[in-house]
């Protein structure tokens, strides 16, 4: 700046959205700096200092430097710097006041009920509307009933103390100090936390505070308890609302029929069919870690001919290579009624070795359901299999393969797989992850070089430790 005698200073105030330091010490001459560039900006998305060591003196040398500026700055990032004091956080107050800023993340700094209580004192214009908590393990009650406080007196609308250590009397507190106030957005992850039935309890008290979303990963939550959030969710959520679990999302209102880990001597998987079938807004039915027999290939098949347009049907997971179910899709298929039945995506992921008769009827079923998305991701298909399902698809037309996570493939399958996009057109191919040899990609180009027009999407990512050669990839990069 000092050598360009002034001349950047609109380049620099119109040109600039984000001035960051992850990681770096700063000192007193640095954030000085830092500040005088600051000043010369125009509005910043970002100003974000993590980890930077910084404490009260180190801070207040910061904000004195920008004093005076109408620089307007959407997010300030403090993250990973616990030396600052409660005189530090009276001087943050201030700084946000000045620049008009409504993202705040104080992750990992060693907050407690003082340092926030001062916060919300000196921040008179009470802008905050998106808080970062992350890390802060010493927050005890007194800290919600801070937190509680800052939530309605600054409405904010996004709130983060995931990883905080919550105990059950501040989780029971937590829904008590938020008051009428709703959060759109709210985590409370933990690493490795088992939860009782008394913290599920807390957490849906949580559930009519919310209007989006709530996340909750890293906790270990029994079936009762999930059962138990799902109906809060449905008796007492907003529509929009989702809960973010190890055991996937948890949704208000959902456009999937969505089962796993049961057997068909549960009536589980009658009442899903039958609520997939009555829901008009249930476009997708999602059976995984299921033991499916042939019995159950009638049921789904009745379920399916009686919704004309599904967006989604999986069968990730459910042991479709088992002898016993080597007949699965031939039953499917001879007893679903095909007529205006549109399918958009067959997920049958995580099912290895499913058989030539499964193969050939699958193949049937991809053509009579008029689907555009394939996923035989971790099926470890054979090369018999895979030509087999290949010349089953003598009338498909879909636009998507998806055959990831098979890091076992033989040298056969990419030529099966360029094969497939030339003989259906496909739009899409995806491999990843599955350790690829410079002969596979040779094999890959091969194909897509007969083609007529280029592929528009190719995924042959994470090949770990393989080499290509430039000329491989050129070629690749050519047909895409």
């Amino acid at each position: 700046m000092n050598e360009a005698q002034g001349g950047l200073k609109d380049e620099i105030k119109n040109c600039i959205d984000r001035v960051e330091s992850t990681g770096l010490p700063l000192t007193n001459s640095d954030v000085h700096a830092m500040g005088s560039f600051v000043f010369q900006c125009g509005n910043l998305g970002a100003l974000s200092l993590r980890d930077s060591n910084l404490d009260t003196l180190t801070l207040k040398i910061l904000t004195s430097s920008i004093e005076g500026s109408d620089v307007k700055i959407r997010k300030f990032c403090l993250a990973s710097n616990n030396r600052i004091d409660v005189d530090g956080y009276k001087t943050i107050g201030n700084f946000m006041d000045n620049h008009e800023i409504t993202v705040l993340d104080l992750d990992g700094c060693d907050i407690n009920a003082g340092k926030l209580r001062t916060l919300n004192n000196f921040m008179t214009k009470k802008s905050l509307k998106d808080f970062t908590l992350d890390r802060n393990i010493y927050l005890d009650i007194d800290g919600i009933n801070a937190v509680g406080e800052m939530v309605q007196d600054c409405e904010i609308e996004r709130l983060f103390i995931a990883q905080c250590q919550l105990t059950l009397g501040q989780l029971q507190l937590l829904s008590s100090v938020l008051g009428k106030n709703k959060l759109s957005q709210l985590s409370i992850s933990q690493e490795n936390k088992i939860a009782s039935h008394e913290d599920i309890l807390a957490i849906a008290n949580l559930i009519p505070h919310i209007t989006e979303d709530m996340w909750m990963e890293g906790w270990e939550i029994q079936k009762e308890d999930i059962n138990l959030l799902r109906s809060t969710l449905k008796n007492s959520g907003s529509k929009k609302m989702k809960i973010f679990t190890e055991y996937g999302v948890l949704k208000a209102k959902t456009d999937e029929a969505v089962l796993s880990e049961i057997s068909y001597s549960s009536p589980l998987l009658r009442d899903k069919l039958n609520n997939f079938v009555e829901n008009e807004d249930t476009k997708s039915l999602i059976l995984s870690n299921i033991q499916l027999i042939g019995d159950d290939a009638r049921g789904i098949a009745s379920a399916v001919s009686r919704k004309p347009h599904i967006h989604e049907i999986s069968f990730k997971s459910c042991n479709l290579g088992d002898a016993s179910n080597a007949s699965f899709f031939n039953d499917l298929a001879n007893n679903i009624q095909f007529k205006a039945l549109k399918i958009h995506c067959i997920n049958v992921e995580d099912n290895p070795r499913m058989g030539n008769i499964n193969m050939d009827s699958l193949g049937s079923i991809v053509n009579m359901s008029n689907a555009n998305v394939i996923n035989f991701s971790k099926c470890k298909l054979s090369m018999s299999e895979f030509a087999l399902l290949r010349r089953s698809f003598n009338q498909s037309k879909f636009t998507v393969l998806i055959y990831n996570d098979s890091p076992d493939i033989t040298e056969e399958a990419p030529t099966e797989a360029g094969l497939f996009v030339k003989q259906c057109d496909i739009e899409e191919l995806q491999m990843a992850r599955c350790n690829l040899t410079i002969q596979h990609i040779q094999n890959v180009s091969d194909k897509l070089k007969t083609m007529k027009r280029p592929i528009r999407y190719l995924d042959l990512s994470e090949s770990h430790g393989r080499t290509v050669c430039a000329g491989d990839v050129q070629e690749i990069i050519l047909r895409v």
